[in-house]
Formats: structure tokens, sequence, C-alpha cells
């Protein structure tokens, strides 16, 4: 992606850009007064325009672009703007500071550095702007403890229901109340970058010697939640079904849980269609669990023993 200092172009033209589907992001500068019809239909859904105006005028607005795609407003002429391994920045040399304006690569786990280097100088990276992880494919964000300033809106997403996987033990004075709009799971104190794993098509996050179940991915009809797991020979009792992590399973016919669950947040087996019984091994709900646990209603047979 290119910038141009002073800029002479004033028109995008009518289908200029038409399925440009390797087209990931572009610069637009402040001198453009029009876009054209379509000037980007077909693109890739994930595009990012940046706009070094710091306003966009009446006839854009009216445009289809305008809803479409994202939109982010650079002032390039004070500050600098730098791509690096799919993250965007926006760097404030005078602070030494970088802004993260946006991820656009294609990997499922990330992890947003602390720090950066551009032109021999480093750089904190202390905010995420509005939309920068609006991604329909991740499953996993860590959050480090550099990041002071987190937008409104700044993880979101249409198709996805990633985790956020914090380094500091708590959200920051600093972090806006809607930065995480859609209420993905979230993880604090998570030092440990191989946290994640998946066994048996259970998305598993691990926390000292306990286990939680975040997401089950297989397409079997009679599921076992496991009582514990083990993880390069070491051993972790699973204690907790998270939010949604059995959400819209439609094959599945049966659950049991084991008494080794000692919490289970709300909606954990909404929209499972085909879902009849769900089979536990204590003999009355324990107090961890939400009282949404089982927003469906789906019958509960207690004191199962026999998977």
């Amino acid at each position: 992606m290119v910038q141009s200092q002073d800029s002479k172009l004033k028109y995008i033209g009518k289908r200029a850009f038409f399925e440009c589907e390797v087209l990931r992001a572009l610069f637009i500068p402040k001198s453009v007064e029009t876009i054209g019809e379509s000037a980007f239909e077909g693109c890739f859904y994930s595009l990012s325009l940046f706009f070094e105006a710091k306003e966009i005028n009446e006839l854009f607005m009216k445009s289809e672009l305008y809803m479409k795609y994202m939109r982010y407003y650079l002032d390039c002429n004070k500050n600098k703007f730098v791509i690096q391994d799919d993250f965007y920045f926006n760097l404030l040399e005078k602070y030494h500071s970088a802004i993260l304006a946006r991820y656009n690569g294609e990997k499922r786990r990330v992890r947003i550095p602390e720090k950066i280097t551009y032109n021999d100088k480093t750089y904190v990276v202390d905010e995420i702007k509005s939309n920068a992880f609006n991604c329909n494919f991740l499953e996993y964000v860590t959050i480090p403890k550099s990041i002071t300033f987190i937008e409104k809106n700044a993880f979101d997403a249409l198709r996805s229901n990633y985790i956020i996987n914090c380094e500091v033990d708590k959200i920051q004075e600093h972090w806006d109340k809607d930065f995480n709009p859609k209420g993905f799971q979230m993880n604090f104190n998570a030092k440990d970058k191989n946290q994640f794993v998946v066994q048996n098509d259970f998305r598993i996050f691990l926390e000292e010697d306990k286990a939680k179940i975040i997401k089950y991915v297989g397409n079997e009809r009679r599921i076992n939640v496991p009582e514990k797991v083990t993880i390069n020979d070491k051993t972790y009792e699973v204690i907790e079904i998270t939010r949604g992590a059995f959400e819209s399973c439609d094959n599945v016919k049966s659950i049991f849980i084991p008494r080794s669950v000692k919490v289970i947040e709300a909606k954990a087996f909404a929209s499972c269609s085909s879902l009849k019984s769900i089979y536990c091994e204590v003999k009355t709900e324990p107090m961890g669990w939400d009282k949404e646990w089982n927003i469906e209603n789906v019958p509960v047979i207690w004191g199962q023993k026999d998977r």
C-alpha cells in the first residue's frame, strides 16, 4: 500500500477496482473528491480503506461503499503509517507510540506485539483502534500488557466467536466499556503462549492444573465431556464449560457432564437443534452453573454415572 504526499488525484472512477479480490488495503489521499459507483464491487470482504482526509464528503457518504467497508482516518502529515506482519500501525513518533489500526492477516491465532521497530526506532504498541479486529476467521487474540487504550468495538465480527486472551489481570481503566460488544470469551493473566490446545475435537484453555472447554468442533452425536485431559504429560482437571461452547452443534443428540465441572456459563448449549438429553454425574445443579446454562430447557438426567 503506497501513500502519496501532495497527491493530485481527484476522482476514482466507476468500477475502478471491480473484482480485485487480492486487494486487502487501499490508502486514499485527501485530494480525492469523488468515488464512482461500484468502484470496489466484488472486492474481498475484509478490504480496508484508509483515508488521509478527516472527513468524507456528502457524495461519498451516499454511496454503497460507505456502508460496506471499514473506514479509517489517518492524519498522515503528522504520523507515519506502516504494515508489519499483517498489522497496520499508525506511528506517533513524538511519543514513540504505535497505534494498532487493523489486523488484516489470515492467521487463526494472533498475539499483538508489545513493541515494533521501524527505521531503527522502537515504538510501544499501546492502543487498539475501533474495528481493528473485525475478523471472521480468528480463534484467539492475545492482548499484551503494553495496551493502555482500547476503543469501542475494537473486537467485533459477524461470523466468529473468538477468544480474547489478556496478559493483564483485569479490564484496564482506559479500555472502552464496549470494546468487546459481542461478549467474546475473555481470559486474564494469560502468560503462556501455549494455553490453548485442541484435543478430541475440544478446544481447551489450560490454566495451572485446570482446564476449560471453550468450543466443541466435532460432529459426534453422543458427546462425553472429559473429566481430565493430559497435555505434554501433565494432567488438567476439566472444571468449566464456557459460554457458547456447544452452541449450534446441530449433530449432537446427548451430552454427558462429569462431576468435575464446577462452572457452566450462559448459553453453553444454545441452538443445538438435535440435542435431546443432558446427562449429569452430579445429583443436583451446582451453584457455579449459570441460571441460563441450559437456556433451551433440554431434559436433564441427574446422578448419571454410566457414560
